[in-house]
């Protein structure tokens, strides 16, 4: 999770995959609470999934590509959220 319980109103949230496109970093799901949360856009250094999806949903996304293989799940990666 990247502070999605956190977001502040506005913005753009970054996230440095470390340019891996071997998992995607951001789907459907936390783009649809950034745009909840009125935020101007996602820019992704990694991947993304779930691209359809993420069509319809009124945010500016930038990565550097899609693929459908999610995050590993296991909590390993680290948050910094800055306001």
């Amino acid at each position: 999770m990247i502070c999605s319980n956190k977001m502040a109103v506005a913005g753009v949230l970054l996230v440095d995959g470390g340019g891996s496109v071997r998992r995607a970093l951001v789907d459907a799901e936390l783009a649809s609470l950034a745009t909840q949360n009125e935020w101007e856009g996602l820019v992704i250094y990694g991947a993304v999934r779930q691209v359809d999806d993420l069509e319809e949903l009124d945010i500016g996304i930038q990565a550097i590509a899609a693929i459908p293989v999610g995050a590993a799940g296991e909590g390993i990666g680290g948050k910094r959220c800055a306001r």
